[in-house]
């Protein structure tokens, strides 16, 4: 070839690159100012705004603050109305920093927001890029084009990619990282051995589950030197060394991500005690002792690992549990991502040919989908296909190679690969600007995720914009909105109270009957503020008559009873201690009783309360109401039961009849 040729073939491939990386921003930036605020930006962006202002990365502390950093930093060149202008110092619970988060946000133009996202989208553009290059590292420029394609075009990147969040930032560290060691294993260079610890260092800065990258890099080591030709002890021996001293190198990225201060806040000289237990706790208290990382860094991997362990509230194919199920990520990737990239990835398991010819390479994208698929199965946090995120870069590279390199002639594969791209694109580009709620054509597409997947899937709070458009068009005669978050319709200027505030204003009203637009979090169960698990009740096999943004929001319209978030509103207030009186108490309980029979809780709180005042009858009959719904509600444990016999019995009350556990 000559060199004209040759430059010829670079400047084409240059630009198919910027062509891919223009295309993907354009889905990005178009669609940003469609969005309302998601939940999580709210405190990213403040929390990014306060560390460049302040120094203090208490704020929002189980994230790490590279995003924020690089979000927040337009801000310091603009001109913006801060609520609190001598704001450092202020109280850093989550609570606090959601409040100043939204005042600080909404005290501002919406081009504050816009412009934050623009920078954040940064990292989206970033992990187009790595990919790409990776891919041609592997397996040459075809496969890295084909590959590029479904990223640029991948729905669930393009979607978050322009938001003030951690998740494609994670992606793209983790890619990088594992990208950086192949090159650092394949020409051991000192500039290699650099870029190995920057990029594992950026890694461990964009998201805390990155933190997995220093058990599964040595495996990668492991695995490339047993699959070597000569001398694979020694090779392997070196290249741990050598990823030891990478490891420092990303220690120090940490360090001057913080500023090179150990206190997490100007005035914190002292890490809080670590709430963490076990080995994890021994490990913290250590490091916290040595100082090795800064005390931010710690308590956020802290507060990672707790989240984790605990779990939440989730909700999968019609079902609402608490924790997490070890399917729970594969049924979520099968509907979230594209038709195409699925059977792109199933057919790339037929070029067995190809991939025994490439085991280096073919370890190094199964190992960190296996790796990192099997510790999130254990994870009890079931939010959002957005944690596994790290795993979409290695399946497209799969998919690309494997289905290029086909047992097929080449005209055939060629047309393949045009038609799966294309049905990619369009796929993606049919659900724009909804690309959150994003769900493939094999589960009824966009409009079906809610009857599947919750939260981020589907509703992260980024519908509120379409809402108001829904209602200045429909203009119905009373409208109710049950969104994700509270009051957050009043930010958007939609004319429909939220429940909530009805019902702590007074207005508590059941049934209620006219036009009521719902989050799908909501629907399905998640959001404690609307009664969590019991407001399912309330839809079940009712039918929405519209979706808005995709499926995050539902609009019913007819007669609905709202006793079960009424009722529940009403214990919130027994229970987190804005009701202490003990007449008022029982009041209140009976009240909430009385909007939801089936609560338990009201049922239990008026039997104390009755006792405690001597009404032993009254309190007869709300223990045994308390113990005939124990079991239809969806918070309670199996000691539950035992509670309600054990009280009664101590206040002289007639227990229902237990059947001993060997009688027949």
């Amino acid at each position: 070839m000559s060199p004209a040729a040759g430059t010829q073939h670079n400047y084409g491939e240059w630009l198919a690159l910027a062509a891919l990386v223009v295309a993907m921003t354009a889905q990005m930036w178009i669609g940003i100012r469609q969005l309302s605020v998601t939940a999580d930006e709210i405190v990213h962006l403040y929390a990014g705004y306060r560390y460049l202002q302040c120094g203090d990365s208490r704020l929002d502390p189980e994230h790490p603050p590279l995003v924020k950093i690089v979000a927040g930093l337009p801000l310091t060149a603009l001109h913006v109305n801060d609520p609190n202008p001598g704001g450092c110092g202020l109280p850093t619970d989550m609570e606090s920093a959601y409040r100043s988060g939204h005042d600080f946000l909404f005290a501002n133009p919406e081009s504050i927001l816009t412009t934050v996202r623009m920078a954040a989208s940064l990292f989206a553009i970033l992990l187009l890029i790595t990919t790409y290059f990776f891919a041609r590292a592997l397996f040459g420029t075809p496969v890295a084009l084909i590959a590029g394609t479904w990223v640029a075009f991948e729905p669930n990147l393009v979607g978050h990619g322009s938001l003030v969040t951690t998740d494609v930032p994670g992606a793209f560290g983790f890619v990088l990282a594992v990208y950086a060691l192949w090159r650092y294993l394949k020409r051991p260079t000192f500039l290699h051995f650099v870029a190995l610890g920057l990029g594992i260092g950026i890694a461990l800065v964009t998201k805390y589950s990155t933190v997995m990258l220093v058990g599964m890099l040595p495996i990668l080591i492991v695995g490339n030197g047993l699959l070597g030709e000569n001398s694979p002890g020694r090779r392997v021996l070196s290249n741990m060394g050598a990823l030891a001293l990478a490891m420092l190198v990303a220690a120090v990225v940490i360090w001057a991500t913080y500023g090179f201060r150990y206190a997490s806040g100007p005035n914190e000289a002292q890490a809080s005690p670590t709430a963490a237990q076990g080995i994890l706790a021994n490990i913290m208290s250590g490091m916290e002792g040595t100082q090795l990382l800064p005390q931010a860094y710690l308590a956020g991997l802290q507060d990672l690992t707790l989240d984790s362990g605990v779990g939440r509230r989730a909700f999968l194919l019609g079902t609402n549990y608490l924790g997490g199920r070890w399917y729970y990520f594969p049924v979520a990737v099968s509907i979230k991502l594209t038709a195409a990239l699925i059977v792109a990835s199933l057919l790339s398991l037929f070029a067995s040919r190809f991939w025994r010819s490439h085991l280096r390479e073919l370890q190094f994208l199964l190992l960190p989908i296996l790796l990192y698929m099997c510790v999130s199965a254990s994870s009890g946090m079931n939010l959002g296909v957005r944690y596994v995120f790290p795993i979409f870069p290695f399946l497209i590279i799969f998919a690309a190679a494997g289905v290029w390199n086909l047992p097929w002639r080449r005209r055939a594969i060629i047309v393949a690969v045009v038609a799966l791209l294309f049905a990619h694109a369009f796929s993606s580009l049919h659900s724009f600007p909804n690309y959150i709620s994003y769900g493939n054509e094999l589960w009824g597409g966009s409009g079906n995720v809610y009857k599947y997947l919750t939260d981020s899937n589907a509703d992260w709070g980024q519908a509120l914009k379409t809402a108001h458009a829904y209602v200045e068009r429909t203009k119905p005669a009373s409208c109710l909105m049950i969104p994700p978050y509270r009051n957050v319709n009043k930010d958007y200027d939609i004319p429909c109270p939220d429940v909530v505030a009805e019902i702590d204003r007074g207005a508590s009203v059941s049934p209620y009957t006219g036009t009521l637009i719902v989050s799908s979090s909501v629907v399905d169960g998640i959001i404690f503020r609307s009664g969590g698990a019991r407001a399912m009740r309330i839809f079940r096999g009712v039918e929405p008559t519209a979706k808005l943004g995709g499926s995050a929001l539902l609009v019913y319209e007819g007669t609905f009873d709202l006793g079960p978030i009424i009722s529940y509103q009403y214990i919130q207030r027994i229970l987190t201690g804005r009701i202490r009186n003990a007449q008022e108490v029982v009041e209140t309980a009976k009240a909430a009783a009385a909007f939801d029979p089936r609560n338990s809780d009201a049922w239990s709180i008026v039997c104390e309360t009755e006792a405690h005042f001597g009404e032993m009858e009254a309190a007869q009959a709300a223990c045994n109401a308390a113990y005939q719904t124990v079991d239809e509600n969806p918070y309670s444990t199996e000691s539950d039961k035992d509670s309600i016999v054990k009280f009664m019995a101590s206040k002289g009350l007639t227990t229902p009849g237990v059947t001993a556990p060997n009688s027949r």
